[in-house]
């Protein structure tokens, strides 16, 4: 199909499946990876995941801007064993920074909590309206301060990790 992914480092995580011993940023490291995949090849579409600093954010932001790339965002934060994978509270700078240039945000459920301020952890399939609600809250902060709204947004709430009879 034409497709040819390529990875950017942005951290190592040094963990386990059930400890989480911390992580280092790569940020020094990042903006040269992305040059060396940018410079040679015509990328239109990234997706993004573990932003762990402000150093990284900017790097990131910057790149998209000078490439025009479309962006999906998978704002991780916390690890599987729920240990922080950024300074807390460093999601509202990502929100503040990235969701005018991101098209599709995939949050799990804890992370679109934080996004909505609405309490979804350990919803059923039954609050299907309140996870609605959430979506809707969020897809309008993805077209704040953005002088391209004609661009359709959307947003995809993750359930990892949750039963089937948990959303």
């Amino acid at each position: 199909i034409g497709v040819h992914p390529f990875s950017a480092i942005t951290a190592i995580t040094y963990q386990t499946a059930t400890e989480f011993y911390g992580f280092k940023s790569l940020s020094e490291e990042l903006g040269k990876q992305l040059d060396a995949i940018l410079n040679v090849y015509p990328i239109k579409y990234v997706k993004i995941g573990m932003i762990p600093d402000n150093e990284s954010l900017d790097v990131i932001k910057n790149t998209i801007l000078a490439h025009n790339l479309t962006v999906v965002l998978d704002p991780v934060s916390i690890s599987s064993v729920g240990e922080r994978l950024s300074s807390e509270g460093f999601e509202i700078e990502i929100e503040r920074e990235l969701f005018p240039l991101v098209t599709v945000l995939t949050p799990n459920l804890e992370e679109a909590s934080f996004f909505a301020n609405i309490e979804l952890i350990n919803k059923t399939i039954d609050d299907i309206e309140e996870l609605k609600k959430a979506a809707e809250k969020i897809v309008k902060k993805l077209y704040l301060n953005n002088d391209v709204s004609e661009i359709q947004k959307a947003i995809i709430i993750k359930s990892a990790g949750k039963d089937k009879d948990n959303i």
